[in-house]
């Protein structure tokens, strides 16, 4: 894949995005919301869908413009940040209403963002498989 924005890299970054980060971020994330559900401590609302799709996306745009630094071998980093959501959750769940909804939010969102960010700098190449 060359650097650049392209079709290509849109469409192998919508695949990873569909299976190998939505399928542990749901999967994880359904165990706070669940509870949420369950002790009705705080609403979720249509900006903590912003959870699933912003995070990814910052880290997919690093790696269409500079996948030279990244092999296949790095493709547990979206497994990993997918992971992270139930983390995320249980914090949007356990802080209930005691915290602003949308300084949480916010918050959440771009320290979620930041460690998306993190992962794609810091996280070496890991080599084929």
């Amino acid at each position: 894949m060359e650097p650049g924005l392209n079709l290509e890299g849109f469409l192998w970054s919508f695949g990873v995005w569909i299976v190998l980060y939505l399928i542990p971020a749901v999967l994880f994330s359904s165990i706070p919301i669940l509870l949420n559900v369950r002790l009705k401590k705080t609403k979720l609302d249509i900006w903590d869908s912003l959870f699933f799709i912003i995070p990814f996306w910052i880290w997919a745009l690093c790696i269409n413009l500079n996948p030279i630094q990244k092999d296949s071998g790095n493709l547990i980093e979206p497994v990993l940040l997918g992971s992270l959501m139930f983390l995320v959750f249980c914090f949007r769940v356990f802080a209930g209403e005691k915290i602003n909804k949308r300084k949480m939010q916010l918050i959440l969102l771009s320290v979620y963002s930041l460690i998306a960010l993190g992962m794609f700098f810091l996280i070496e190449k890991l080599g084929e498989f």
